[in-house]
């Protein structure tokens, strides 16, 4: 038997909302005891922060609501405008992900676009990639470790026409850049340190792809890379000659540092490379969302926190919402997720305090609680997961366990 859609009227819809404002639970927890979908009161939410009341009251045969062609609210705007000031290589798409994701503001594309503008910014537009005539097979591992993908790319520095090579390890199923190296030389050498580099961090994959370049592969022999493989028990696959959209994710890569890091910057040698890379890829693995994974980072899919990120963005999003609709300041998100061990933990920052949550519940600990006998309550020990934010790429060995995502305050990037 079909189900029937429950139709709401618009009173029904603002009892909802002031009821949802009043009772301090979350999206997923009021939907289960009001009755209603949890993308239904999302929708509610963001047509009241837009219009107010007067937003549910329809007009036309299909039902448009009033007011849909008014303004963007400020705090929207101000969002778009700054996540376009920091990244004015941004598209409209990664402009309202990164609203989301560092303001906590459910922005529209047509919100993005027309607050891009009225400022007088032209978006950004994508080149149409050429069409291959032979049909592309793709693929990607299930789970994070199974293969990573490795390459080579090299830049010239602008002031001293220096050339500079860069080799990662990129773990296929995530895109977290696990293992690099640069250097003035394509080597084999030069390869082993950026696959030893991961190695030491995150331990040894199960598989390595790569071409057959003479820095992974010979003819006759085995290379040092090779001899390290196997070694380690890491099975090495090569792509076949001529086709590099096998390591099309390196490839992506490659297009993502052009637009994203050499065009903004002027290196001067290879020391200064890897001090500035140093700061990109940890821009790029913990905080930059990645459209392939449906907008979540690198790291958050690598270790395994992505449910959880999401989560507390979308629970940002509805609070903002809430906020801006009743005029009030919307809040600066603040959320970190965390895998210790086979454990899940999410913080997020609620008025007046903290909110844990772990496989065995949720647990809200009050600012004037912390660092008191009250702290000791915590359901986990969250020191190791601390220490492993500050923990820089050279600082020695640190288990996949032990890494955190974390969103605070969003700083300009490099």
């Amino acid at each position: 038997m079909a189900k029937t859609k429950t139709m709401y009227t618009p009173a029904q819809r603002i009892e909802a909302l002031d009821a949802f404002r009043q009772s301090g639970m979350t999206v997923q927890e009021f939907s289960a005891n009001w009755g209603v979908g949890e993308a239904t009161l999302k929708k509610w939410l963001s047509r009241y922060a837009k219009g107010g009341e007067s937003a549910f009251e329809t007009s036309g045969k299909r039902g448009r609501p009033k007011g849909s062609g008014k303004a963007v609210p400020e705090p929207m705007k101000v969002a778009v405008l700054s996540s376009k000031k920091d990244f004015p290589f941004f598209g409209v798409r990664r402009v309202q992900s990164w609203c989301e994701r560092a303001f906590g503001l459910g922005v529209s594309r047509r919100e993005v676009e027309k607050t891009l503008t009225e400022a007088g910014v032209e978006p950004v537009k994508r080149r149409k990639r050429r069409q291959m005539k032979r049909t592309i097979h793709r693929f990607e591992r299930a789970k994070p470790m199974q293969m990573w993908q490795s390459d080579i790319t090299q830049f010239v520095c602008p002031r001293t026409e220096k050339r500079v090579f860069l080799c990662v390890f990129l773990d296929d199923c995530s895109r977290y850049v696990a293992g690099w190296a640069v250097a003035a030389r394509q080597t084999t050498e030069m390869v082993i340190a950026a696959y030893e580099s991961g190695v030491l961090r995150y331990g040894r994959p199960a598989e390595c792809l790569t071409d057959q370049g003479r820095q992974y592969a010979a003819w006759r022999g085995k290379t040092e890379f090779q001899a390290k493989l196997k070694q380690d028990g890491v099975k090495h696959t090569l792509s076949r000659p001529h086709h590099p959209e096998t390591l099309g994710k390196c490839e992506r890569l490659w297009e993502t540092m052009r637009e994203e890091f050499w065009q903004g910057v002027e290196v001067v040698d290879v020391e200064d490379a890897k001090e500035r890379l140093t700061h990109w890829f940890g821009h790029y693995n913990h905080m930059r969302p990645h459209q392939g994974l449906e907008n979540a980072t690198p790291a958050e899919r690598f270790f395994g926190t992505e449910d959880a990120s999401r989560k507390a963005i979308e629970e940002a999003v509805a609070k903002n919402a809430a906020a801006i609709a009743l005029g009030e300041r919307p809040r600066q998100p603040f959320y970190m997720t965390a895998r210790i061990g086979e454990e899940q933990v999410a913080i997020s920052a609620d008025r007046g305090g903290l909110v844990v949550s772990t496989g065995d519940g949720t647990k809200r600990i009050g600012f004037e609680d912390l660092g008191g006998t009250g702290a000791q309550d915590l359901p986990v020990e969250s020191g190791p997961a601390m220490a492993a934010v500050e923990r820089g790429p050279d600082s020695g060995p640190m288990p996949a366990s032990a890494e955190m995502s974390a969103c605070a305050e969003v700083s300009d990037a490099d």
